[in-house]
C-alpha cells in the first residue's frame, strides 16, 4: 500500500485531495502547515509522496524544502510535489535544487486527474523492486 502526505493549510484542498486519492487505493496522511509535514516526514517508517503547498503559517513550503535539501537521504526515499500558483516567484536557487533533487512542481489550480496519475506513477517509483 502506498503513502502519501498532504502538507497544505486550507482544509478543502486537503480534503479534495484526500478523496481523490483513497478512492485509487492510496493511504493519506495530512499535515496543516509545514513544520507538522516535515515532522511526519522525518518520523514517517514508509516511503511517502508528500503534497507540498508553498504558502502556508509558521513554516513554509520553501522552508520545508530547504530542510529536505539538507538531508538528501530523505529525497531518496521520498518523493515531493510541489503546489502552487507561483513557480515563477521561486528563487533560481530553490528552483535549481528542486531540479537537481528530483522534486515534481504543478500548477494551482490543478487537474485532479493528472495529480492522481503523477502520485500513482511516484508512488510505484518507491515500490520495493
Amino acid at each position: 500500500m502506498h503513502h502519501v502526505l498532504i502538507v497544505d493549510d486550507e482544509t478543502s484542498i486537503r480534503t479534495a485531495l484526500r478523496y481523490g486519492l483513497e478512492d485509487v487505493g492510496l493511504l493519506v496522511e495530512e499535515a496543516a502547515d509545514g513544520a507538522e509535514g516535515l515532522q511526519c516526514i522525518l518520523q514517517s517508517r514508509v516511503p511517502l509522496v508528500v503534497l507540498l503547498d508553498l504558502m502556508m503559517p509558521k513554516m513554509d513550503g520553501i522552508s520545508v524544502l530547504d530542510a529536505l535539501f539538507k538531508q538528501p537521504m530523505l529525497l531518496q526515499r521520498h518523493r515531493v510535489i510541489v503546489m502552487s500558483a507561483g513557480y515563477n516567484t521561486l528563487p533560481t536557487a530553490i528552483v535549481r535544487s528542486m531540479t537537481q533533487h528530483h522534486v515534481r512542481f504543478i500548477h494551482k489550480p490543478f487537474d485532479s486527474i493528472a495529480l492522481v496519475a503523477l502520485v500513482e506513477a511516484l508512488a510505484q517509483e518507491l515500490s520495493p523492486k
